[in-house]
């Protein structure tokens, strides 16, 4: 195993070399590549004096109380039941002193869930009752018989077994180790394939997935394992995305390879992610205060990174994205007058998602006309909100040209007039706005709280003609 690692190694460098001499890379793109190029060297010299297998995980899954310790931290051989990876107080306190620390245990679902079939923890573990449990129970759910094909099935779809999953591949580990959890470090654990503790088992090549993954399952007589010192790599949570992108790039390893099956497409596509950004966006539109409107729109955009990652050409994600950018600097603005520890959102992005969608509508039919009129104007809306408004009209002009029947951008283009006191323009746009069946007034409001609110901000008066067309309607109350 170490000899072909080597070999694939001299491989990566012979394709990156190449491409470098090609391409006038940047400093930063350069310091990235060594920093991928570090964790990869680690890896290949850290399995060169054995056969390993692999196992990529995104993150530590260490449980930590308010003091940094984890809880019920006991002799530090693998911290009670609980992972660690010698990360925390505790650890870092014994490692000072001399005493074994524990790498952060690899543990089985089955393990991990053991406390709902009446099992406390270490001293209690019996995984056959278990896993006889759960035979029992699935006898009716499926047509095989053999424990170990249920079992594997089981794992396939997210069920809790007494199985864990590696690889033989050291690259799709370091996939997994990067693919989600990108506020946290990520790490690649390495096991010989041999050992008196676990019995290594293949796989039946039924799943699709199995082959392209490598994929190689061990089973824990205790139902976990512990690495070995010095055997667990660090992913840095800040190459996450540079190393999936460099995966991908070089060697085709990405969410649509790795997940390679209906299962993987329903669990993990792009329109998936996306459709879970918009319910999160649905509710931060309705949320009555600036925290929970904030809150939902990053939820959002996690969801949108995420459909990128799985798929960067796919252009919709990218204008979720930039739409909800827009809308958290939208909400900031209209609420910044009770904010103040909060940092006023950056646009940067939203314009840099609405430019790509934009250079990429070049090619012929790519993009519906009506779509692409929405890309400029939400980036008109970013210009806008950056007090850009001559962009910001020469954008709502392109979106007006592009579907002459939606009125949006004559109420946009008409607020953005008001600014540069275009009187007679603005009031135009916004007469032809409301005529279309626009609520004027409520898309007013959504920026600022009255018309004296916006003249005092932009030391301005407004024309009485345009006040009238601006201010709430009084209620039956006499309140507006």
């Amino acid at each position: 195993m170490g000899w072909t690692l080597w070999l694939t190694l001299e491989k990566i460098t012979a394709m990156e070399l190449g491409e470098m001499s090609t391409q006038n890379q940047s400093d930063f793109q350069r310091e990235v590549l060594q920093k991928i190029r570090k964790v990869i060297d680690e890896i290949v010299e850290k399995s060169a004096d054995g056969d390993y297998i692999f196992r990529g995980e995104h993150e530590c899954y260490a449980k930590r109380d308010r003091s940094g310790t984890c809880e019920n931290c006991r002799e530090c051989d693998c911290c009670g039941q609980l992972d660690c990876c010698g990360q925390l107080d505790c650890c870092k306190k014994r490692k000072r002193g001399g005493e074994k620390t524990c790498y952060g245990k690899v543990s089985s679902g089955l393990y991990r869930d053991l406390p709902q079939y009446g099992q406390s923890g270490v001293e209690d573990v019996d995984l056959p009752v278990a896993e006889q449990a759960i035979l029992d129970e699935v006898g009716g759910y499926t047509t095989r018989t053999d424990k170990f094909e249920i079992f594997t099935e089981l794992q396939h779809f997210g069920g809790k077994t007494n199985l864990i999953d590696f690889t033989t591949d050291y690259l799709i580990a370091i996939f997994f180790a990067c693919d989600g959890a990108y506020e946290n470090d990520g790490r690649v654990v390495l096991l010989q394939n041999k050992s008196k503790i676990y019995e290594v088992k293949n796989p039946p090549r039924t799943v699709p997935r199995v082959e392209f993954q490598r994929s190689i399952f061990i089973e824990p007589k205790n139902g976990y394992v512990e690495p070995e010192r010095g055997k667990v790599i660090t992913l840095p949570a800040d190459l996450k995305t540079e190393m999936l992108k460099y995966l991908r790039r070089y060697h085709g390893i990405s969410v649509k390879t790795v997940y390679n099956d209906l299962h993987g497409f329903i669990e993990r596509s792009a329109p998936t992610e996306v459709s879970q950004g918009l319910e999160c966006a649905k509710k931060a539109k309705t949320a009555k205060c600036w925290n929970k409107k904030k809150k939902g729109y990053e939820d959002a955009i996690g969801y949108y990174e995420e459909a990128i990652r799985i798929n960067p050409e796919w252009l919709y994600a990218y204008y979720n994205r930039g739409v909800a950018y827009v809308l958290i600097a939208q909400a900031y603005r209209l609420a910044q007058t009770s904010l103040c520890d909060s940092k006023e959102p950056d646009l940067g992005q939203a314009i840099e998602d609405f430019n790509k969608i934009i250079a990429e509508a070049v090619s012929p039919n790519l993009l519906s006309e009506d779509f692409l009129a929405r890309v400029y104007i939400y980036r008109g809306m970013a210009h806008h909100l950056n007090e850009d408004f001559c962009r910001a009209i020469k954008d709502y002009n392109t979106a007006i040209k592009l579907d002459p029947a939606y009125a949006a951008p004559y109420t946009n283009r008409g607020e953005a007039r008001l600014h540069l006191e275009e009187w007679d323009k603005a009031e135009a746009d916004l007469t032809y706005a409301a005529e279309k069946g626009v609520d004027i007034v409520k898309s007013f409001h959504r920026d600022y709280k009255s018309v004296i609110d916006f003249e005092e901000k932009n030391g301005c008066r407004i024309p009485e003609k345009i006040k009238k067309m601006l201010r709430k309607k009084k209620g039956r109350d006499g309140k507006r």
